[in-house]
């Protein structure tokens, strides 16, 4: 380990570099750089293009969170640790991507049932646009 990772440790700036993206970029209505706001028709437009793409996108991110967690257990095996809520936020992230992933790939009121039930876990408000996803979920 190289000295500055050791220091940004004991300092309790927690980390594991990573050579790939693990994640995707994400915008929101407040952003002050990038592109600027969408029309309904847009919204409506991308929202198609990604339900058609069905699960797949969930399962990639799916799996991207369970590697992070892969990694961070192996470095918590080499001595490292993190706080439990690190593990549990993942969990739950994980948990989520699979669940909306169940989802697309279901129809009526089992798909209502899956959505329903993130809806009352919180994590929809937690880990995705909130109602705006429950929305797109449901419907495309």
């Amino acid at each position: 380990m190289t000295t500055d990772f050791v220091a940004r440790l004991e300092r309790g700036l927690y980390g594991v570099a990573m050579p790939e993206q693990l994640i995707q970029y994400r915008q929101h209505e407040r952003q002050q750089i990038g592109p600027g706001a969408k029309s309904v028709f847009e919204k409506v437009r991308r929202a198609r293009e990604e339900g058609a793409k069905g699960a797949g996108p969930y399962n990639c991110t799916t799996q991207g969170f369970q590697d992070v967690r892969e990694r961070l257990l192996q470095v918590a095996g080499k001595g490292l640790s993190y706080r439990r809520t690190i593990y549990v936020i993942i969990e739950e992230k994980i948990a989520h991507c699979a669940q909306r992933a169940a989802a697309h790939s279901t129809r009526g009121t089992a798909k209502f049932s899956k959505v329903f039930s993130e809806v009352v876990t919180g994590r929809y408000v937690r880990f995705s646009d909130s109602w705006r996803s429950v929305v797109r979920t449901l419907c495309f």
